[in-house]
């Protein structure tokens, strides 16, 4: 392309976009109804998404109807439906706070006597002996070993209680009363043999 047919062609298209702006001009101050724009080859879309429900404990799992967001770290965790009741709802919000409470300032007792100790303030023994030391039970092995057997008898008694419920569809203290009603006839043999009714 040469020099003269280059300047033609700017020249030529300088002419048409600024003789189209000044009949656009013209168009909008003349009082002439304006002509939709025609549309454009190029359309640019933006998408919204829309959370339809709010996170749960568990992702895809529907929130239970009494807790609907407005507890502040509600994300729906009730499998138990403990808090189907709004009374008892209301009492465990406020034993969660006061759970908190004691944890926060348990936190700071061990953080500040901690500190203490390490930095020869005072002469303070570490936070899991200090009960040990300060009213004199036993060492921390013993008390660990103690702890075990506790656990382990505590095991064997929930054990118990299933069976005892399965057998007598009644509670432990109910049943704790009928064995001292009749203690030499009526016992856990007599239970699970069925002949109690004999006596």
């Amino acid at each position: 392309m040469g020099v003269k047919s280059y300047t033609l062609a700017v020249t030529t298209l300088y002419s048409t976009l600024y003789h189209g702006s000044l009949r656009k001009m013209k168009g909008m101050n003349d009082g002439s109804p304006r002509q939709p724009p025609a549309p454009s080859p190029f359309t640019f879309s933006r998408a919204v998404v829309v959370h339809s429900q709010r996170p749960t404990w568990l992702p895809g799992l529907d929130p239970p109807p009494h807790l609907d967001g407005t507890l502040a770290g509600d994300f729906g965790f009730d499998p138990l439906g403990l808090g189907e009741d709004p009374e008892s709802l209301r009492w465990y919000v406020q034993a969660e706070l006061v759970h908190c409470r004691f944890a926060m300032a348990g936190v700071a007792g061990i953080l500040v006597t901690d500190l203490l100790r390490v930095s020869g303030m005072r002469n303070l023994p570490v936070w899991y002996e200090a009960g040990a030391v300060k009213y004199g039970f036993a060492n921390t092995e013993t008390l660990f070993i103690i702890q075990i057997i506790l656990m382990g008898l505590a095991m064997i008694a929930m054990l118990g209680i299933f069976v005892q419920a399965a057998v007598t569809h009644v509670g432990p203290v109910d049943n704790l009363i009928v064995h001292l009603s009749d203690p030499w006839h009526r016992t856990v043999i007599q239970t699970i043999t069925g002949n109690i009714g004999s006596h």
